[in-house]
Parts: C-alpha cells; sequence; structure tokens
C-alpha cells in the first residue's frame, strides 16, 4: 500500500536525493562547468526545443532554456519551481496503453507489449504540437490475479534503468539473475519469480536484492496475460531511496488513471528487467521474456538525447535564490522532453531498438 506522506516529507527527501553522491558514471554536469566549458545557446521557446537538443555537439555545445516546461497548473500557488515539479511527477499526465482488459482477451490479443506500446505513443502523440506535450510516462494495469494495481513507468527511469544495465554490464560485474520458480504449472500460468541482484548508482552503496514476479518464461497464451501483472519486491528496508520516494508520491492523473495505489517502475527494475532477457536469450535461446518486454528499449540516438539532457541542458529558474539561477532539468521536465522526442523524431527513431542498427544496448556508452 502507498503511503500519503505530507508535501514536507516530500520536499526532504526530493533534497536528499540531490545530495547523494552519485558514482561518477552517473553524474550529471552542472550548469557552471557547462558555461565555463561549452559554448551555450540560450533558446526562449519550446517550439523546436527538440531538435536544438537532438543537433547539439556534446563535446562543446550546450542549451540554456529560458522558457517555463514545468505546466502552468503546477506552478500555481507554490513557490519554487522543485515544488512544482514534485506536483508535476505526482499528478501529471501519462500514456494509458491500449491493451486486452481481461486474461480471455489477453489470450486472444494479437499484439506484443512492443506492437501495443508503438500503437499507443503515435496515438497519443498525432494530434499535439511538440510544445503541447506533457506525458510523463506510461502505464498499464494487470489483466489476471487479484493485483489489479497500475504500473507506471516514466520515461527517464526507462533511460536510466538502460544505462544502470550497461554500467552493471561493462564495470560493476553484471546483474546477478536466479529463477526462483519451482512448479511448472504455476509458471504456465502466472510467471516465475525472478531474483536480481543490481548495483546501486551511489557511492558506497552495497547492492539492491529485489524479486521480479509474474515474469513470463514459458511459451504459451498465458504469456499473453501474465506481462501484465509484472511487479517487484525489494528486501524488507532496502530498497533504492529514489523507489521510496516514487511510491510514496500519490498519483491521480487527469488521463482518467484514478487511485493512490500505484506501481511505480524505477531504473533498476527496468535494468533487472533487461538482464533477465539477456539470461534467458543468451543462456537458453528463450526469448519469451524479450518478445514480452513491457519497457520501451531505447535506440542508441534516444540514449544520446538523454544524456544531452543530463550533461548539455540547463534552465533557468527564477525561484531560486543564487545571481545566475540555472539549474539542471528536474525529472518530470526530462520525461516531457523525452516524450516530445518521440513526437518529433517518431516512436522508431527513440522508444525502439533496432540491434543492426544500434547495436548491443550494452555497449551504447563504452
Amino acid at each position: 500500500m502507498f503511503v500519503n506522506y505530507t508535501d514536507r516529507h516530500a520536499y526532504i527527501t526530493s533534497k536528499m536525493l540531490c545530495y547523494m553522491s552519485q558514482k561518477s558514471f552517473f553524474e550529471k554536469q552542472t550548469p557552471e562547468k557547462m558555461r565555463n566549458t561549452l559554448q551555450v545557446k540560450q533558446i526562449f521557446v519550446q517550439r523546436g526545443l527538440v531538435d536544438h537538443i537532438w543537433n547539439l555537439d556534446k563535446e562543446s555545445e550546450a542549451i540554456e532554456i529560458r522558457t517555463f516546461l514545468i505546466p502552468t497548473l503546477f506552478r500555481a500557488q507554490v513557490k519554487t519551481q522543485a515544488r512544482a515539479s514534485r506536483k508535476n511527477y505526482k499528478h501529471g499526465l501519462v500514456i494509458n496503453l491500449d491493451q486486452p482488459q481481461t486474461r480471455e482477451q489477453a489470450y486472444e490479443y494479437p499484439y506484443t507489449p512492443l506492437i501495443t506500446r508503438m500503437k499507443s505513443l503515435e496515438t497519443a502523440f498525432r494530434d499535439l504540437r511538440e510544445e503541447e506535450i506533457k506525458f510523463i510516462g506510461v502505464a498499464w494495469h494487470p489483466v489476471q490475479t487479484r493485483d489489479r494495481r497500475w504500473r507506471v513507468v516514466p520515461f527517464d527511469a526507462v533511460l536510466e534503468g538502460t544505462k544502470l544495465y550497461d554500467y552493471a554490464i561493462n564495470r560493476a560485474g553484471n546483474i546477478k539473475v536466479d529463477e526462483k520458480y519451482t512448479e511448472a504449472a504455476v509458471v504456465q500460468r502466472e510467471g516465475g519469480q525472478v531474483f536480481c541482484s543490481v548495483p546501486s548508482r551511489t557511492k558506497g552503496r552495497k547492492r539492491y536484492n529485489l524479486t521480479l514476479m509474474n515474469v513470463p518464461i514459458r511459451q504459451g497464451k498465458e504469456k499473453n496475460a501474465i506481462i501484465w501483472g509484472l511487479k517487484s519486491q525489494y528486501e524488507i528496508g532496502a530498497e533504492p531511496e529514489r523507489t521510496t520516494f516514487l511510491h510514496h508520491l500519490r498519483y491521480v492523473f487527469a488521463s482518467g488513471l484514478q487511485g493512490s495505489d500505484i506501481l511505480v517502475f524505477g531504473p533498476h527494475e527496468v535494468a533487472a528487467y533487461l538482464a533477465v532477457i539477456k539470461k534467458y536469450w543468451d543462456g537458453l535461446e528463450n526469448t519469451v521474456p524479450l518478445e514480452m518486454n513491457p519497457f520501451p528499449l531505447p535506440s542508441k540516438k534516444w540514449a544520446s538525447f538523454y544524456d544531452a539532457l543530463n550533461n548539455n541542458v540547463m534552465i533557468y529558474d527564477p525561484t531560486l535564490s543564487g545571481k545566475d539561477k540555472l539549474r539542471n532539468l528536474h525529472l518530470d521536465e526530462k520525461c516531457m522532453l523525452l516524450a516530445r522526442s518521440i513526437k518529433v523524431k517518431g516512436p522508431y527513431e527513440t522508444a525502439f531498438w533496432d540491434p543492426q542498427r544500434d547495436g548491443q544496448i550494452k555497449k551504447y556508452w563504452k
């Protein structure tokens, strides 16, 4: 169950997240360093912003955004943009995937999660201009078992999770993956339980141990229903601070998704699922986890765009106390710009991994 924490608690928690020391692989370039080392161009309008960022020479150029990205609705009656961003991340828009509504429908559903996701993205953005897009992520709900909580994955979690997967494979001794299921009939009907040990992005922190549940492993019509119920479970009291923070947010979406009991996937779950795909594909020639993957797999160019958001983009924030009033993008702002990039460049150029075009995901950041 979710906890309805006060705004003050959320404020303190988010501050803690900002000041934790990240490993160098995940550090972001500060506005001060950007201004001292890169050629900075000021941008005053939102239209065309994606192309400005997409085409940056990341070795020599940066952008200073001089317009508000956070929707007016969330900036009203708050003193800082930090609070406005938290409200946006709590209550912002998501794209509800076009999906089966029952187990029986899922058994006959003609589309994989990949096709469903791509169709839903195209539909959601079709009649919107770039600057009108304010989506934070995508959402879906289970079609079997008693757990019918909506699943939400913010766009930034997809990219950060992919980067965490790359880090684990190449720099941290991989992600440990062990099956925990035993009864074949249950696995066929409800999916497997897979234990994963994922590195932390924070200096001095031990690995996070989580179990992915309702993972489709076996071929059969049941896999089409199982995947919508994917969920994670951490060791008690040992989940990532970001996960704790996100799970304490109360989501009420204007798009029709109501309620506070929502399962929010973070980077560690995304990285863990990628490791599950690799284990079953490489070791067992089993492509079911890949076929049923619920998370967008980023193209190499989309990953590069995400890096630019972290290291080559700053934004003017009049609510800051400093002289320059410049800061890195907040999570909700990155999510919205990632969503806009899908609109501008197309789903297949962004939220779709083509192995021939992009190469191996584990080599994106080598």
